[in-house]
């Protein structure tokens, strides 16, 4: 599969028991509502969130295509439920979602620890 955004190789990505894709140029994260729902809850989550949010904010104003995994339906952009403050791409037909970098730590906690977390991982993934 390819991102979305940026259309470089999605690298399947394990956490725990969580499967999901992360994007081996923008580091965009590409998950159904089951493993979003999970990656939402589980705990330090945001350190698997390794792109620089700069970038994720760039990436967010680039026009999306199709959906990586079902290819027949453009994504759209929504808010998140719950979330209301963040707009990512879905896919109304398989129910995935897409994160630019940045927006699954966003999602997460805006506390301190949070974003040291977030530093840390993407400075430990460089």
């Amino acid at each position: 599969m390819n991102c979305p955004k940026c259309h470089a190789n999605l690298d399947k990505v394990q956490v725990f028991n969580v499967h999901f894709h992360r994007c081996s140029g923008c580091k965009g994260i590409w998950c159904g509502d089951n493993e979003f729902n999970l990656l939402e809850n589980l705990k330090d989550a945001e350190m698997f969130d390794i792109g620089e949010p700069l970038v994720g904010k760039a990436f967010d104003l680039a026009s999306v295509g199709k959906c990586p995994q079902c290819q027949q339906q453009t994504l759209a952009t929504k808010s998140v439920t719950g979330h209301e403050y963040l707009r990512a791409e879905h896919c109304h037909s398989c129910a995935s979602w897409f994160l630019d970098a940045g927006e699954l730590s966003e999602c997460r906690n805006h506390g301190f620890l949070a974003q040291t977390k977030a530093v840390m991982s993407r400075w430990l993934a460089a």
